[in-house]
């Protein structure tokens, strides 16, 4: 294996080569979520040689970038509320929080009345008693369910309220009976057969274009498009049309992706 990187303006991008197979995958710095730097990130990749960037890559030479999906590419979505944007496609928001208790229960009070269902992502950015005092001041009976609140700890999330999930850290984990009692936001960077897939919601496989596609070819494979938690995002508008009911996967836009990342200039990482 070879690994190849590229920085352009917005995404660290990833070229592994397999033999003669060639797999891509991109990654979004999104700073206001406190993610590793683009230069950790590779410090990373250079120290394991096993990171989500590489198996999403692998996953792009073997079964992504050789798909060819025919028929309908619309699929329903919940809404989204991102850094003062409002993108709407359902009666159902998902809310990434500040970790401001006070900013983030406004915004809770608000959105509250325009929709049916909130899902709230943390991020991780609330302490236990701080989280507690951002439960008691909602009303739960608009939540569907509660993201990372605060670092994962089995026995205080079985103390909690309200439905939990779990992103990042259920797919590190070795121990899965952890994580039994808790809804999983499952990102498709580990075997596409596994059996935990129609126990999940799949989130976007990060923020760009190509991630987005990974995800849509990775649920149509497993059978149900619309088990998404993520794929529309700000940072792919161009990607997607919406009409009432349902957003459409633009897949010239996929093409053309392919077509620019194949005609960059890659510099090797030494691993």
């Amino acid at each position: 294996m070879k690994i190849y990187y590229n920085i352009d303006s917005q995404f660290l991008l990833i070229k592994a080569v397999f033999g003669e197979e060639i797999g891509f995958s991109q990654y979004h710095e999104i700073k206001p979520l406190d993610y590793p730097k683009i230069s950790e990130i590779l410090s990373l990749i250079k120290m394991r040689k096993r990171h989500f960037l590489i198996t999403n890559a692998y996953l792009d030479a073997f079964e992504f970038s050789k798909q060819y999906i025919k028929g309908d590419l619309s699929f329903k979505n919940h809404s989204l509320f991102y850094q003062k944007k409002l993108y709407r496609f359902s009666n159902i928001l998902k809310l990434k929080l500040t970790g401001s208790l006070e900013q983030d229960i406004k915004l809770i009070l608000k959105y509250e009345k325009q929709f049916g269902k909130l899902r709230l992502d943390c991020n991780n950015k609330y302490s236990p008693e701080s989280f507690n005092l951002l439960v008691k001041s909602i009303n739960k009976d608009h939540i569907e369910y509660i993201e990372d609140p605060f670092p994962f700890d089995r026995r205080l999330y079985s103390q909690l309220s309200l439905p939990i999930a779990v992103d990042h850290r259920y797919n590190l984990d070795l121990n899965r009976e952890d994580f039994k009692d808790f809804r999983i936001i499952f990102r498709p960077t580990i075997n596409p057969n596994d059996p935990r897939a129609f126990e999940s919601i799949f989130s976007n496989q990060f923020e760009g274009v190509l991630g987005a596609w990974h995800s849509f070819c990775y649920l149509k494979k497993m059978g149900d498009i619309n088990k998404i938690q993520g794929i529309y995002n700000p940072f792919t508008p161009e990607l997607y049309s919406n009409n009432k009911n349902s957003i459409s996967l633009n897949k010239k836009i996929i093409e053309n992706e392919y077509k620019n990342l194949r005609s960059l200039k890659w510099k090797k990482l030494k691993l």
